[in-house]
């Protein structure tokens, strides 16, 4: 519950009031008497005498209980609509490095699994080392000569180039595509 302002409080607020208008009115009294070009004094005095009364207007400025409230009530109002920007922002950009975590697909009947090489003068990402995984542990193969991919962890071989089994070279110009359309659609739900 807000008070009512008594008489008491009213009359030390007056004499303060007073208090200040009587020293202002001293001070200008004074600097006119130092400096005697009072035509230098004049704008320092329009100033000062400006600068006093804006201040008695605020210090006498009625509130209202419903001026604070709206006051709050346009602040709140504010920082909430400034959070939701700042959490659809960063929404935002963590949709676009969401793609970021997929790293690893079946495509053209082979496990492939890659990284992603930030080029820093476009900021755009791109794919790098693209290559074929065991189907059984999932540990990167290795080139056996002509005769297809071997896994060093299990000993598992995979293809042989004369039934066309294993990823060529333009097999891999093909999965790009594949893995550039899977991004897109990660980034468009």
């Amino acid at each position: 519950m807000i008070n009512q302002p008594n008489k008491k409080n009213s009359r030390s607020s007056r004499s303060t009031i007073i208090v200040i208008i009587g020293i202002s009115v001293f001070g200008l009294y004074v600097l006119y008497q130092v400096i005697p070009k009072r035509i230098l004094l004049w704008p320092l005095a329009k100033i000062v005498n400006t600068l006093l009364y804006g201040l008695l207007f605020v210090l006498n400025f009625p509130v209202r209980l419903w001026m604070i409230l709206l006051i709050l009530a346009i602040r709140i109002s504010y920082l909430q609509l400034r959070t939701r920007r700042r959490e659809r922002k960063e929404r935002e950009l963590n949709k676009d490095i969401e793609f970021l975590s997929y790293k690893k697909d079946v495509l053209i009947n082979w496990l492939w699994t890659w990284d992603y090489m930030l080029n820093p003068l476009t900021n755009d990402y791109r794919l790098a080392d693209l290559r074929p995984l065991c189907k059984q542990d999932e540990t990167p193969l290795v080139k056996n000569g002509d005769h297809g991919y071997i896994c060093p962890h299990c000993k598992t071989s995979y293809g042989d180039k004369l039934n066309g089994e294993f990823p060529e070279p333009e097999d891999r110009e093909l999965i790009v595509p594949l893995i550039e359309r899977n991004i897109r659609k990660i980034m468009n739900n």
